[in-house]
């Protein structure tokens, strides 16, 4: 178990999955003969771990660096590496400063670093088998539905689809097109599995026309972008300003010169409407990553982005540590998002983790938004980030009037007040949609005895549970924590439970009374619990096949619905009360958002 080191012994530096406390460190360990120290770092290894001399157990770990021949004031007995695991995605050189930075900046170990990093490369990247026309191939075939295949393969050479697809293309059966592979008439090239599927619908390359403003914030942007440093810029344009048509000609021009580029946005929901429109512009170039990924999804887009295949990665928090070389720009989209925060350890900031980045690289970091968040803007007006604005629209249409309802002069437990509700009937009887934002999700807010006044708190948070129509069920919206309905009230035995407050169930319930006619749909986490849920659901509202989308702060921001020109928000007084010294400014930046999804088309 343990091995003498001779002149001829090389160690490695090992980040174990078990180090805690003032055990985390890197430890020695020797390295097996006929392993390659010039490939081992970055890659996952399974060594022997603790105290005992004769039975330890076998843990996992990440090679941070080799070390060598140890000279004479090290010599000593050390322990061998007993594996080098099947790595998918070993770190590189900069991911691993990274780790070390994310270890001091945030107090987690070093291999909690390393796992928020990495994605679970225990799983192999999907992979799949594209097909092509082979002219090279046997060409001889005599039924129709194969040659139907053959001559499709022919006349789309572009084409880049699977076998199940193929097949749906040229109406024929799966098992005819593998045949046609089976016996060398078809090509098959193997690739990664790419989450982006619109990068398969690609269309002809539009010329992006900017503003007179927007050019003249991109030149500034882009003598800044030349300049061989690290930088920061802070991009403020109120909503609807065409920020994104600035970031597609910064990508441009990272490309051009050979760069990669990055591109945070703050929530899983918006990553469809984004991928689809940097899609149609770069194609197979973007890639996806975000915690919606199946593993072998996420692993295979992080090794497209690690091979090259992929120049361009969007997605949330974590796309921060894409496996990009030679990064060119950073783009964090709605910086002043509380997201961009992890609330589990390594508890990093993005914006902070692409700062880093963008210092390794000498890259430009921009951060976008209408409503940055205080410091952000306060480094900007000082002169710490360069400062960049768009005052008005790119169609220079007005921002949407704003009006107050005072709730008070209203029904008792009204949820939607009258004024709403006529804006909302003649928004639909001119053919046009309405986004209604409540930022509750659930029935009821809070359950309470009438009698003796207790209510249903959780017991591991101490907070009020949310009643949920759906299921009949209290639910914790933090630890997940849940409790069916008794029947009387424990502490009294009152049998009147009374029911306070409103969620987006509640508000969707009154709206079917008030709006039968209306086509609704309502976007929470209660409704967005499968794959692929946002985009088949904004999809189909872009389409214009629902007249009224109800929902959290998931819908508030980053999306274009030009045919919106209404916009409901209920009860945001509310969120003023939470404890967050940060309280007045996330209500003020979501009102600001949600109010720009209004009246952004022609």
């Amino acid at each position: 178990m343990y091995e003498y080191m001779n002149e001829y012994g090389v160690i490695v530096k090992v980040a174990v999955e078990a180090g805690y406390g003032d055990g985390d460190r890197l430890y020695d360990y020797a390295l097996p003969d006929g392993v390659d120290s010039a490939d081992i770092v970055g890659r996952r290894v399974s060594v022997p771990f603790g105290r005992s001399k004769y039975n330890p157990r076998e843990v996992k770990g990440v090679v941070f660096e080799v070390v060598g021949s140890p000279d004479i004031m090290n010599f000593y007995y050390v322990r061998e590496i007993t594996e080098v695991l099947p790595d998918y995605a070993p770190l590189s050189a900069e991911l691993l400063q990274l780790a070390k930075w994310l270890r001091d900046y945030t107090f987690c170990t070093y291999y909690g670093a390393v796992r928020a990093i990495q994605p679970n490369v225990s799983n192999k990247p999907a992979m799949c088998e594209i097909l092509s026309f082979d002219p090279n191939g046997r060409v001889m075939v005599n039924s129709p539905r194969r040659r139907t295949v053959i001559e499709w393969l022919a006349a789309n050479p572009n084409e880049r689809l699977t076998a199940i697809e193929v097949a749906a293309k040229c109406g024929v059966s799966v098992p005819i097109v593998k045949k046609l592979v089976k016996d060398g008439v078809v090509a098959v090239e193997v690739e990664y599995k790419t989450k982006n599927a619109y990068a398969k619908k690609r269309v002809c390359h539009k010329e992006i026309i900017l503003s007179k403003h927007q050019q003249d914030v991109y030149h500034k942007l882009c003598e800044l972008y030349e300049q061989p440093v690290a930088k920061c810029a802070l991009l403020r344009g109120v909503t609807g300003s065409g920020k994104t048509a600035v970031f597609i000609k910064l990508i441009e021009k990272a490309l051009s010169l050979g760069q990669t580029a990055i591109m945070l946005v703050p929530e899983i929901s918006l990553t469809p409407q984004a991928v689809t429109k940097f899609s149609e512009i770069f194609g197979e170039k973007v890639a996806i990553l975000h915690s919606g990924l199946s593993d072998g999804e996420r692993a295979g887009e992080y090794a497209r982005a690690r091979s090259g295949d992929a120049r361009i990665v969007i997605g949330t928090r974590s796309a921060v540590f894409a496996p990009l070389e030679n990064i060119g720009i950073v783009i964090v989209d709605e910086e002043s998002e509380h997201s961009y925060k992890s609330e589990s350890q390594p508890r990093y900031h993005a914006r902070d983790a692409a700062k880093q980045r963008c210092f390794y690289h000498n890259a430009l970091l921009l951060l976008a938004s209408a409503t940055p968040s205080v410091e952000s803007y306060y480094f900007a007006k000082s002169g710490r980030y360069s400062l960049c604005e768009l005052h008005e629209r790119f169609n220079v249409s007005p921002l949407p009037a704003v009006s107050l309802v005072d709730m008070r002069s209203e029904l008792p437990q009204t949820v939607l007040s009258r004024p709403l509700v006529s804006a909302l009937c003649d928004t639909l009887r001119r053919g046009e949609q309405a986004l209604i934002l409540l930022n509750r999700r659930g029935y009821s807010t809070r359950v309470a005895c009438t009698k003796c006044g207790w209510g249903y708190y959780c017991p591991n948070c101490a907070l009020p549970l949310t009643f949920h129509a759906h299921g009949d069920a209290f639910k914790c919206h933090y630890c997940g924590y849940l409790r069916y309905p008794p029947r009387a009230c424990p502490e009294c035995g009152g049998d009147f439970l009374k029911r306070t407050g409103s969620g987006t169930q509640k508000v969707e319930e009154a709206l079917a009374q008030l709006l039968p006619n209306a086509r609704l749909l309502r976007m929470d986490r209660d409704t967005a619990v499968t794959k692929n849920v946002y985009e088949r659901s904004f999809a189909a509202y872009a389409a214009g096949e629902y007249d009224i989308m109800l929902g959290t702060q998931m819908i508030a921001k980053g999306l274009d619905f030009p045919n919106v020109t209404l916009v409901g928000v209920l009860s945001i007084d509310n969120a003023l009360c939470a404890g967050d010294y940060q309280a007045y400014e996330r209500v003020f930046s979501l009102i600001t958002q949600v109010v720009g999804r209004c009246g952004r088309g022609r």
